[in-house]
């Protein structure tokens, strides 16, 4: 069993930082298409935010949240004592994180500050490599609000592993990953030639005047 302990952290903030990353990484990776469009904010770019957050992030969430809320919260919190809405709110927030991340991130594009872009998304990168390795102890055990307190009468905690949560990971971890990088390359690459088709006409233009 693990050993209770004092330095608990929520794994909701990291999938509210991991959300905002991910706008960022968007707004990088549709660049072209942010700058070529009418509006910084309401474009196809924001859709894509969107959907992704309403397809794959927010239905992960919604079930770590439902089925293991104990490690959701790492155990700061007892979900059983949290009011219903408590979950809506935790959910909402990913997507709120997202939107707030790509709108940052698409003004900067805007402005020509991509490299600010670059820094704030390694800055990401870091927080959350930081976070995980600290308190990476609070991610691998799975149990109850009670079994991590140590409450008399309550089985031992179970390694990520080979809990029923890591067997869900083991399947739904490499999708999530998997989408996500189909989707910021599909969208860089696409932008790339979007970039080529405008320095072509631009060339075009030149050679004409």
């Amino acid at each position: 069993m693990l050993p209770p302990g004092k330095e608990v952290v929520e794994t909701v903030p990291f999938d509210v930082i991991l959300s905002a990353g991910i706008g960022l990484a968007v707004a990088w990776a549709g660049k072209a298409q942010v700058r070529l469009a009418r509006s910084g904010f309401w474009n196809r770019q924001l859709l894509v935010v969107a959907c992704f957050q309403l397809l794959v992030f927010c239905p992960l969430g919604a079930y770590l949240y439902l089925f293991h809320g104990d490690w959701s919260w790492n155990y700061f919190l007892d979900p059983g004592q949290l009011p219903q809405w408590m979950g809506f709110v935790a959910i909402g927030a990913y997507a709120v994180a997202a939107i707030a991340g790509f709108a940052v991130g698409a003004r900067l594009v805007r402005t020509d500050r991509t490299g600010v872009l670059v820094y704030a998304i390694a800055a990401v990168c870091g927080v959350l490599g930081l976070y995980f390795l600290v308190f990476a102890t609070r991610f691998w055990w799975v149990g109850s609000f009670a079994e991590f307190h140590g409450v008399a009468g309550h089985p031992g905690m179970r390694a990520l592993p080979v809990s029923e949560l890591g067997h869900v990971f083991f399947v739904v971890g490499p999708v999530f990953v998997g989408v996500l990088l189909w989707l910021l390359v599909t969208q860089r690459l696409h932008g790339l030639r979007l970039e080529r088709a405008a320095a072509a006409l631009d060339e075009e233009t030149r050679q004409k005047s």
